[in-house]
């Protein structure tokens, strides 16, 4: 119920100021930068090395579903819900509202990827 209330007043903030989905998301992240461009060019400034993008590209997903598979273990979101409708769901909408957001051709990779670990985490738990 608290996550109910939550939720309409943030629409309601976000409906009262006509922000659009880049504002919004700046606004609930604190301003974090939406630039595809600056994120790369932030992202290339500290990993250069080639061992230290393997590490990411092995780590990040690894650690991204460590934290699906602990979030799928909190109770559904409501009585009636899918197994799947738990705070790994929230966790999977943020991080595919973010590189919606940041760009879309990009987003229907990640996403769909991380997708399909959003889905096993919650296979996992459920057995």
């Amino acid at each position: 119920r608290a996550a109910a209330v939550l939720v309409g007043v943030v629409v309601v903030h976000c409906a009262a100021r006509k922000m659009n989905a880049t504002s919004i998301l700046n606004w609930f992240a604190g301003g974090l930068d939406t630039n595809i461009e600056r994120q790369l060019a932030f992202y290339g400034a500290y990993h250069t090395h080639p061992v230290n993008q393997l590490i990411h590209f092995v780590f990040v997903p690894l650690i991204w579903g460590t934290a699906c598979v602990w979030t799928a273990y909190s109770p559904k979101l409501f009585k009636s819900a899918p197994y799947w409708c738990n705070l790994s769901l929230i966790g999977y909408a943020a991080y595919a509202g973010y590189y919606a957001v940041l760009d879309w051709k990009t987003a229907i990779f990640v996403d769909a990827f991380y997708f399909g670990v959003f889905l096993t985490a919650n296979r996992i738990v459920r057995k």
